[in-house]
Formats: C-alpha cells, structure tokens, sequence
C-alpha cells in the first residue's frame, strides 16, 4: 500500500493522490518550508501527507463516488483521534509520525509507529506489521521506566498501529558527532546507563537486538530513554534476527545459537567503545578507542571491562548488569576526585 495516498479500487495496487510537481512551490507550516498546492483562490497551503488528505476538500474525487455518512463513520481512529501529523521517517514496512492526540483532554503529543501488511517481508513472512505487534508487546511487558510508554494500539487499513508518548531529546549518536566537549564523568554516566538499560531488558527476560547509539536518546537532563524494539525478542524463545545493524553484531563464527543476550553485549560494548572514542561509526573503532583512553587516563580495569563485551567467546562477555557496576564504581571515583 502507498500510505494516505487512495487505492483506484478495492484491493488495487494502483494509487493516487494529488501533490506538488515543483520543489519552487513551498508556503511555511510550522516553522518550516514545505511543499504546497495551490487553492482556487491561488494561495497555497501544505502538501499534506496524512489520513483524508490525498484529495483536497475542494475537489471531487474523480475515481471515488461521494462519501456516504455510513462511510464516514467507519474511520478509523487515524482521522478521529488523531490529527496534525508530521512524518519523521518512511520506510517500505512503514512510517513514524508525530501527531496529536485530541481524544484526550488536553490534547497531547504523541508518536505513531505503522506496521505495514507486507512491508519488508523477511525469509521468514515477518513484515511490519509483525514487528510493530513485536514492540507493543515488548513495552507492555517489561515494565521498564527507560523505554516510552504506549498510550494505545489498533488495526487499521490492514496496518498496525502503536502509539507512543513523545519524548524529547537527542539521540545519543547526535551528542556523540556534535563536537561538544563531554567531560570524563558525564562520558562514564552516559556509559553506565546504557549498561543499566540493557541489564535491565535482559532482566526482564528480554533482548533488544537494536542496541545503537542511534536508538538511545539523551533528554536535557542528561537522563538516557531507548528507542525501536521492533526486532526484541523473549531470552527464552528466541528467534532468528532481522535487520541487524552492521557493525553492532559478532562475526557469525561468535554468535552463540543458545541465546541472543551475547549479540546484546557485543552491541553495547561497541556502542560504550563509540561514545568514548567519540566516532561517528563502529567501523574501525579500536584505533580511535586506544587514543581516546589513553587521553583521558582511563582505569586498567575499566578498559578491559568494555573490551571483554566484544570478545569472540561469548562466554567471556561479562553481562550487563557486571558492566554496570564496574563502569558506575569509576563514577563514584570520579565524583570523589572532584
């Protein structure tokens, strides 16, 4: 399916919508330069590309009969409860989007992830819709405070929905490219959480599978949020990984068929080893880790902690829970030399 754009007929795989033809033809919509299409009376407005809005409401769809109000009534909450939408990115299994919730008092922010039937369909039939499903079950079911809250789920348009509560902030692969300087203790804290995190899914009886520096996001506090959990899968029912980030997953001699927690510590060794050498890729990364703790005079025993998360056994990683301890007691020394 083509989202928000209308289906020529039932079950069609032809779609349609009315849309700008010049990149020149842009009006302001909040705060930023958008596409536009011009009104009868020649002002132009947003290029929308949400619920309802592929024909303008002063045209008549050409291929569609008038709405009937038995039509209109079977909407979906996409039109009813939720307006304003604003895509943060597309993919074939599906988009994510910024929206607010009016069927709440007040109205809210809130983020919507759709699961598309058939979209990025794997060797093994999982599509978006499957992992979609996947990551409302995961959040249900942790009770993690470091990971959104689901405010609601539905089935639309052969879609699933999961809609989440908005987190502001920056990822940390943002924080981490910036060029600010970080000091040592803030570098060590940033370290310690994402440890604490991943400790804490694996408590849960979990494994993320999606561990990134991208899929952490850094609030004003300083306090770390993790993202996308569509490829999570339970510790004791595992499951063959999809769309693993290159770079953040062992070479296949490593892999431990057993349990995917070692593909989770490897990943978060490789993420720890990033932030600290300050590289905006996992590629190559020893170089810059070595000249990095050598500058800033990091422990022994420290050191050798997050290099064991990366170790080709994957019965020499220490959990994430251990590594959290040792990273948090050189907090503590840090805290105290200050």
């Amino acid at each position: 399916m083509v989202p928000y754009d209308n289906a020529l007929r039932n079950r069609s795989c032809v779609y349609y919508r009315y849309g700008s033809f010049s990149l020149r033809l842009k009006t302001t919509f909040r705060k930023k330069r958008v596409l536009a299409i011009a009104r009868p009376d020649g002002k132009l407005v947003p290029d929308l590309r949400q619920p309802r809005a592929a024909v303008p409401p002063w045209l008549i769809d050409p291929f569609q009969p008038v709405r009937s109000r038995d039509v209109f009534e079977l909407a979906t909450p996409l039109e009813t409860d939720y307006t304003g939408y604003e895509a943060l990115s597309q993919r074939g299994r599906g988009g994510i989007y910024q929206a607010r919730d009016v069927s709440s008092v007040p109205a809210k922010r809130c983020v919507i992830k759709e699961g598309r039937r058939h979209g990025e369909t794997d060797w093994l039939g999982r599509d978006g819709f499957n992992r979609i499903k996947r990551e409302a079950q995961f959040l249900r079911s942790t009770g993690i405070a470091a990971v959104p809250r689901v405010m609601r789920t539905f089935r639309a348009n052969s879609c699933y929905y999961l809609v989440m509560e908005c987190l502001s902030g920056r990822s940390l692969q943002q924080v981490l490219t910036s060029g600010h300087r970080m000091s040592t203790r803030r570098m060590l804290d940033y370290c310690a959480q994402m440890a604490k995190i991943v400790a804490d899914i694996h408590a849960a009886g979990w494994a993320w599978r999606d561990c990134k520096p991208t899929n952490f996001l850094v609030k004003k506090d300083h306090k770390l949020r993790a993202l996308d959990f569509e490829g999570a899968c339970r510790l004791d029912d595992p499951d063959p990984a999809w769309g693993a980030t290159p770079g953040y997953t062992p070479s296949k001699r490593s892999w431990n068929s057993g349990s995917p927690e070692p593909m989770d510590l490897y990943a978060l060794g490789t993420s720890i080893m990033q932030l600290i050498a300050r590289t905006e890729s996992p590629v190559n990364l020893a170089t810059a880790f070595r000249r990095e703790i050598k500058k800033r005079n990091l422990p022994l025993g420290l050191i050798k902690t997050i290099q064991s998360l990366r170790s080709s056994s994957p019965k020499r990683r220490p959990s994430a829970r251990a590594t959290q301890a040792v990273i948090e007691l050189h907090v503590q020394c840090k805290q105290l030399q200050s």
